[in-house]
């Protein structure tokens, strides 16, 4: 370093980032929901948003181990948004996380003037759990199914999607975790499906939060980032595999990143060079739009 520097003034605070803890989105239910804001501090533009959603098997999520890398991002200029939904262990089943995801992105909408959100660049990502609610935001735009009171004149559609080691045929997912003939009577169908619901609602209920059946059946094309450790035993990369093979068989907008001998999510499969892959999908989109 030079002895004596000049630099110029940063008025505007370019490439700076601000952040807003628990911030509360909704409390409708009974359940106060808070998520984490992660924004560039530069407030004369309006701003491109990526939701993200950690994953935590449909329960309550830990939105903390991944903020110190999103930060990068809100200060190379895509405000990141950390979101929580209620928990399938404490009575609140299918699609309650889908419910509260959606409603985050309406409250942000909502909000955009005050938080400097561009509207119509607004991005949803997730990791196991919130990698399927990922896909599920992406087949699932404003359905009116899974939209709740609050925030209701806004959109919850999303314009692109990344998914990293999501589960997206949930039957298939749940037979395999249990390994047993009667899987669907064991405690995570229980809290996922409701404790009242019977086999055949359950079913229901599971093929309801599948992305891959819902765009056997749709075909929403949504541009689609889909990341996946090669060595997850968890989810398995078949998962991954099944839904990007559907999606670039229809022609839809998509990439698969392969992490070679990464287990499940927080095991291996991030690094510097993925978050910087997901910025650059997140960015390229925002280019388009």
């Amino acid at each position: 370093m030079e002895k004596y520097t000049t630099l110029k003034e940063n008025r505007k605070y370019r490439n700076m980032s601000t952040y807003y803890p628990d911030v509360v989105f909704s409390t409708a239910t009974g359940v106060e929901l808070k998520m984490q804001l992660l924004l560039p501090r530069e407030t004369d533009v309006k701003h491109p948003l990526f939701v993200f959603l950690q994953g935590s098997g449909w329960t309550y999520p830990n939105v903390y181990p991944k903020m110190a890398m999103f930060m990068d991002f809100a200060e190379r200029g895509i405000g990141v948004a950390m979101i929580t939904h209620r928990d399938r262990n404490k009575g609140y089943p299918a699609p309650a996380f889908l419910e509260d995801s959606k409603t985050a992105v309406r409250f942000l909408r909502a909000n955009a003037d005050k938080y400097c959100i561009d509207k119509e660049r607004v991005y949803f990502g997730g990791s196991s759990s919130g990698g399927n609610t990922a896909l599920l935001m992406g087949q699932t735009g404003d359905d009116p199914r899974y939209k709740t009171e609050e925030y209701a004149k806004e959109s919850d559609a999303v314009s692109g999607v990344v998914a990293v080691c999501g589960p997206t045929d949930l039957l298939r997912f749940a037979a395999h975790i249990r390994g047993t003939d009667d899987w669907m009577k064991n405690d995570f169908c229980t809290s996922f499906c409701g404790k009242d619901a019977n086999l055949e609602e359950r079913i229901a209920i599971m093929e309801a939060m599948s992305p891959e059946r819902i765009f056997k059946e749709k075909r929403i094309m949504q541009p689609t980032m889909i990341v996946h450790g090669s060595e997850d035993k968890i989810v398995l990369p078949l998962e991954s595999e099944s839904m990007y093979k559907l999606l670039e068989d229809a022609g839809c907008e998509c990439c698969y990143v392969n992490v070679e001998g990464a287990a499940h999510d927080g095991t291996g499969v991030w690094s510097r060079e993925l978050y910087d892959l997901v910025f650059e999908f997140i960015l390229g989109l925002t280019n388009k739009g």
